[in-house]
This record gives C-alpha cells, sequence and structure tokens, in this order.
C-alpha cells in the first residue's frame, strides 16, 4: 500500500462540501443563510411545517430536518451510482418521489434540533450547483484538487485506477473479506476517494489558513468562519461541516468517517499546529481493536508537535 493509493473517506468528505461552501460565499454568490429553495430548481418543503426555510447552514450543521432513511440505505449499488445528485434529493424530499418517505423529514423547525444527515450533506452540495452552475464534481476539482495538486483523488471511480484504489473488506468467518467498491447517489456525502499524500496537503492548506505552497483556496477568515460554532443553541463546536473534539485536553476540529469495510479520521490542532489523517480499509472485528487505533491516533498527533 502506497501513501498515493487513494482510499474511501466516507464523510471525511463532506469537509470538501464546507470549503466549496466557503469559496461560493466569497466569491459573493451565497450566504450561509441563503435559502437553499433558492438555489435548487424544484420546490424544497418539509411537508410537516408550515413557512419554514432551510438554508445552507441548516445543512452544514445538520439541524435542517432531514432523516436519512432505509430508501438512502438501498441507494447504495457496486461501483459507481447511476442516479444523478439532483434527481436523487429531489426525489428522496419531494412527496410522491421515487424515494420519498413520510420519515425523510422530522416535524421540528430547522434549527430546532440537530440530527445526522447524509441527505441533508448531499443537497448542500447540489444546491452549491445551482449557486455555481457547475456540476458539483467539477468544481471541486477545480477549486480544490487541482490547485493543490490532488492527483489521486476523485469522487468516481471512473476517473481512477480501479486497480489502484485500496478495497474496503470485512471481517467474516475469521478473516478479512472485500466488499467490493461501491458507491450511492448522495455521493459528496461520502464517496471521495483520495491518498494520505493528498488529504495531507489539504489538511495542511486548511491548518495554514486556507493557503499551500504560494496556493490559497480559501481566505483566512473564510476557514475562521468553518471553524466557528454555527449553532451553539443546539451543538457546540460544530461549524460548516467540520467539527470540534476534546482529544486528551487538546481541542482539535476535522471530521470522522465510516461505511462498509471503511474508518477514517483527519483532525488537526489549531493551536499545536498539527494534524493526522488517518485511513483504514478494513474494520477491526471487535470494538477493542478499534479503541486501540484511536489511542495510536492519539500518539501520531502527540508525536507531530
Amino acid at each position: 500500500m502506497l501513501t498515493s493509493t487513494p482510499f474511501s473517506l466516507a464523510s471525511v468528505s463532506k469537509s470538501f462540501i464546507a470549503v466549496a461552501t466557503m469559496q461560493a460565499v466569497e466569491d459573493g454568490l451565497v450566504t450561509l443563510d441563503t435559502p437553499v429553495d433558492d438555489l435548487v430548481d424544484f420546490d424544497l418543503d418539509n411537508p410537516k411545517l408550515d413557512g419554514e426555510t432551510i438554508s445552507l447552514v441548516h445543512l452544514a450543521t445538520h439541524t435542517a430536518g432531514i432523516r436519512d432513511t432505509r430508501e438512502y440505505d438501498r441507494a447504495y449499488v457496486m461501483g459507481d451510482p447511476e442516479v444523478g445528485l439532483g434527481e436523487f434529493v429531489e426525489g428522496y424530499l419531494v412527496p410522491g418521489g421515487e424515494w420519498y418517505h413520510d420519515r425523510s423529514w422530522r416535524s421540528w423547525e430547522p434549527g430546532d434540533e440537530a440530527s445526522y444527515s447524509n441527505v441533508g450533506a448531499a443537497l448542500a452540495a447540489h444546491a452549491l450547483e445551482g449557486a455555481t452552475a457547475t456540476p458539483f464534481e467539477d468544481l471541486t476539482h477545480d477549486q480544490i484538487f487541482a490547485p493543490l495538486g490532488m492527483e489521486h483523488t476523485a469522487w468516481f471511480l471512473a476517473d481512477l485506477d480501479e486497480a489502484e484504489v485500496a478495497m474496503p473488506h470485512e471481517w467474516s468467518g475469521g478473516a478479512y473479506e472485500p466488499y467490493g467498491h461501491y458507491g450511492f447517489p448522495t455521493w459528496p456525502d461520502g464517496q471521495l476517494r483520495s491518498s494520505v499524500d493528498d488529504l495531507s496537503r489539504y489538511l495542511a492548506a486548511i491548518q495554514a489558513g486556507g493557503e499551500l505552497d504560494g496556493v490559497r483556496i480559501l481566505d483566512q477568515a473564510s476557514v475562521d468562519e468553518m471553524l466557528s460554532d454555527q449553532a451553539p443553541e443546539v451543538m457546540e463546536g460544530h461549524g460548516v461541516f467540520w467539527y470540534e473534539q476534546q482529544r486528551e485536553g487538546r481541542t482539535t476540529w476535522g471530521h470522522s468517517g465510516g461505511d462498509f469495510g471503511v474508518m477514517t479520521e483527519m483532525f488537526f490542532d489549531r493551536e499545536a499546529g498539527v494534524g493526522v489523517v488517518f485511513m483504514l480499509h478494513a474494520i477491526p472485528p471487535v470494538f477493542r481493536a478499534y479503541e486501540d487505533y484511536v489511542l495510536l491516533y492519539e500518539d501520531i498527533l502527540a508525536a507531530a508537535e
């Protein structure tokens, strides 16, 4: 396994929605309070409420009231998804849609409560497509991957050498077995594949205030906003998709991820100026093994100072 090997990042992918959002804010195309209904080509309305407004910041803090149902789980396929991002989120959220269920929506007002939603994150990416008139995969490639030299990073298997992508594995019958490479129509929420080298460059750019090797992807003020409390009355330490964790007395910002045969971590200590990216393509068979990996992660973070 090489440091250039692409791994599935699972929900660490959501951090890229955050960066793309802040880039659109810098460009004057949106604000964090922009109603999502203004950016998509369908009527975004929670049928359980009257007169609610769902903004980008609600999606970024998982406070929009969107729930992941079994229809979301059933949308997983082997290989790249055939259903488009916009097609799925519309069909999932609009009553009568192919993937709609009464449980797709919760009954509380946007911003009142928090509940993690992959579909909500995917909707944020689709909303950025509307704001920028650019497919999300092109937007992130042109404004993040290419400027930072992330040559082993892509949303779809079709854009990588599949033989070089780390295969997710499951523990079965006393041995690890390959899952196969899978995808889903809400791909911005967790389908990005990237290498240790590439993700480290990305994290280093954020850690340095949005710039790496003379290339700036965000202004310092945008990084600060992205890594600041956006819904403190609901939950502290949640920024624009990125969130804060306390580890052994140290404050870190980042995102974790988990999916079939995948476990990832990407966090950095702003005060100490150190960060760690951590990827597994096989889930340990017992929880104690997972605890060992977390301790190793914390040891690496401390050793990096």
